[in-house]
């Protein structure tokens, strides 16, 4: 696996010779438009795998324009939230996503239930071709830790990738020196979100330290004993003028959440009184928060959404403190 960009990728097959013979020899009036993210996020993944993907998910769409129709390609950076209603299926967290749209007939749901199953659509829908197309598309999303949505409406098909994605630019992917590298150092991240703990994690272990997340105050106080902590990279979020909210007596309510997590803090403070920390807030701050974290011991923070480089600087500098 290498860290790519799906932009690169896409671009390199439209004017490969693979593309000119399968393809748009074949298909010659269909048109093809492309957006692709100028933003987007690079994956960490298998150049190899990722372009037969995108060939099954091309393939497919030109087969269901026929002789003339319309495919457009597209790339974007996606968060999934707790509560998104059109990608339900997908778990929390940041991705890459690469989709193919075309204006051919609109499939049926339970179509759609069966489209990546070995065989179906050349058995069930009659396509040319091996009837592996999609079923490599399904195994390289699942291989890739990633997931793949397909809807289907009046204006035709969607079928879309979506894989994990990395939070750094190939600029910066080169700047990860030894500089800002770990030799092993124990980090404990703590975030009640589960999956930004996870991709805080994937970050520390490429930057070469010992990771392990927690999403509550019993789990961190019990890391912290199990296997302690050089440095904690402490959560936040959401809003700094929340900490000093009392103790709420629903647990509903904004300030009840803060206040947990600010008890958390606390603790562990307590416990460990010469503990580095850093923090992780979203949004900016103003002077008044600032010195609030500061004052509550926490001297670094680090702003969501952050990049390898911004969380590998941030440590190496609390080490060295």
């Amino acid at each position: 696996l290498q860290l790519l960009s799906m932009n690169q990728i896409v671009d390199r097959f439209i004017q490969s010779a693979e593309f000119e013979d399968t393809l748009r020899s074949k298909f010659p009036n269909v048109v093809m438009d492309m957006t692709l993210d100028p933003e987007l996020l690079l994956v960490n993944a298998s150049y190899m795998h990722v372009e037969k993907a995108l060939t099954g998910l091309l393939w497919f769409a030109h087969t269901q324009v026929g002789e003339s129709g319309r495919i457009t390609v597209s790339t974007s950076n996606v968060f999934i939230h707790k509560h998104n209603s059109e990608d339900h299926e997908i778990p929390p967290g940041e991705y890459t996503v690469l989709s193919v749209e075309d204006n051919g007939d609109p499939l049926d749901q339970n179509v759609i239930e069966h489209l990546f199953e070995p065989f179906f659509i050349k058995k069930v829908l009659g396509k040319s071709g091996t009837g592996l197309e999609l079923c490599v598309v399904w195994n390289t999303v699942q291989d890739h830790q990633g997931y793949i949505h397909a809807r289907s409406g009046n204006r035709g098909n969607r079928l879309a990738m979506y894989l994990p994605a990395v939070r750094m630019s190939l600029e910066e992917s080169c700047l990860v020196v030894d500089e800002i590298k770990g030799d092993g150092e124990h980090i404990l991240v703590v975030d009640e979100d589960r999956s930004q703990g996870k991709i805080a994690c994937d970050i520390l272990h490429g930057l070469g330290y010992k990771a392990w997340s927690a999403a509550n105050g019993h789990d961190a106080v019990n890391l912290m004993k199990l296997k302690g902590a050089d440095v904690v990279v402490f959560d936040l979020a959401p809003a700094a003028e929340d900490m000093t909210d009392p103790v709420a007596e629903r647990q509903d309510r904004p300030g009840a959440v803060a206040a947990k997590r600010m008890e958390t803090f606390r603790l562990i403070k307590r416990m460990y009184p010469g503990q580095k920390i850093i923090t992780t807030v979203t949004g900016e701050l103003n002077q008044k928060e600032s010195r609030l974290i500061q004052d509550l011991g926490a001297k670094s923070f680090v702003k969501k959404p952050y990049t390898v480089l911004d969380m590998g600087i941030a440590i190496k500098e609390e080490l060295e403190k």
